[in-house]
């Protein structure tokens, strides 16, 4: 028999102000996720005393008018929002997801905004925040994330550290089981060209380049597909962004399309920390076997001019849960006997004897 602890919800907030002005990139990390430019283009968090304070995703021309993703390492609730209070009314698109499910979906303005969630245990593992309905004729431009805040369930979700294998560690002799994978034919409706998909798991982003090219596993690359960052050319030469719903492990990926002076380099993330990085140079499987905690990886091309760069399909990979549940506590071995002995008691029918009146 066991007993545990119960834990009460922990608040948390990540406020924007307190990171450093000028920070900037694809994909910003805080305690307990990630805030990342999911229709190309950067987060840009600026200071408190700026004319647009606070988190920024741009893309392009579309200077604080893009999309951004908060993706969660674990489920979180009552997430709530503060938005740049100047902000139209229905202004921002916000979508939030408990995994691949939508569990909210509305317009919003600025100031404090919560969307009540569907669904009895009201996580949240993902949130997507569309500023492009912000209106061309606001006197500066678009809006801005001032910060976050959420409940963390019990127990409490603590930082943690990635797994990142020991450098010279030789490769697995038995490659891992890997239970996930991302379905380009589930890229249906995507235009080629578009700079940003979504797929069931993950979202690919290009970072520099002319658009996307999917392959959906029925030309050019065998199943489950795979893209291509193009360039203004239609050659393979841009620069992508693959993050990831969840926190995963045992990545793998295969490229393709390889020509003498190809070359890209991949770098592995967790949050705001470099995990590792590699420079490839020829087709075929790439893997990261044994690294756990990733949340999202940069693919930039490194070819020259004349060459016309790699396409990435065949992503497979394994779900990560860096909170494990805790392990019930053992009572003490005295304390075992009581209760043992107790339940004896009332499986007997244990009653005091009843005495007779003397006469």
């Amino acid at each position: 028999m066991f007993w545990s602890l119960a834990v009460a919800a922990a608040a948390s907030t990540v406020d924007f102000a307190d990171f450093a002005a000028g920070n900037r990139g694809t994909a910003i990390g805080f305690q307990h996720g990630l805030v990342a430019a999911t229709a190309g283009g950067s987060i840009i968090v600026y200071a408190p005393n700026a004319t647009l304070p606070g988190a920024c995703a741009s893309a392009g021309a579309r200077a604080c008018r893009a999309e951004m993703s908060i993706i969660f390492f674990g489920p979180v609730t009552n997430l709530r929002f503060s938005l740049d209070p100047k902000i139209p009314a229905k202004a921002v698109a916000l979508t939030l997801f408990d995994g691949t499910r939508i569990v909210a979906q509305g317009t919003v303005g600025g100031g404090t905004v919560a969307l009540p969630v569907s669904g009895t245990s009201g996580q949240v593992t993902r949130a997507q925040l569309d500023f492009s309905g912000i209106p061309a004729t606001m006197p500066r431009a678009g809006g801005s994330l001032r910060s976050i805040t959420y409940d963390t369930s019990a127990p409490p979700l603590p930082g943690f550290a990635p797994i990142v294998p020991a450098p010279g560690t030789p490769p697995p002799a038995v490659p891992p089981i890997q239970t996930e994978f991302l379905d380009f034919s589930k890229a249906l409706g995507i235009r080629n060209g578009a700079r940003t998909i979504r797929l069931p798991g993950a979202t690919v982003s290009l970072t520099a380049g002319d658009g996307i090219f999917v392959y959906r596993g029925d030309e050019f690359m065998p199943a489950p597909g795979g893209f291509c960052a193009l360039d203004e050319g239609f050659n393979c030469l841009g620069n992508a962004l693959v993050v990831f719903d969840q926190l995963i492990k045992d990545l793998s990926f295969e490229t393709y399309f390889f020509r003498r002076g190809d070359q890209a380099l991949v770098r592995l993330f967790s949050g705001d920390l470099l995990l590792t990085e590699r420079t490839i140079t020829s087709a075929g499987l790439v893997s990261f076997f044994g690294f756990a905690g990733i949340s999202h990886i940069q693919l930039i091309d490194q070819s020259s001019l004349a060459t016309r760069g790699f396409a990435y399909g065949n992503f497979r990979y394994s779900l990560y849960d860096p909170y494990p549940p805790v392990p019930p506590v053992p009572l003490p071995a005295p304390a075992l006997g009581l209760i043992a002995g107790l339940a004896m008691l009332a499986g007997m029918g244990f009653r005091r004897p009843q005495r007779r009146p003397q006469r």
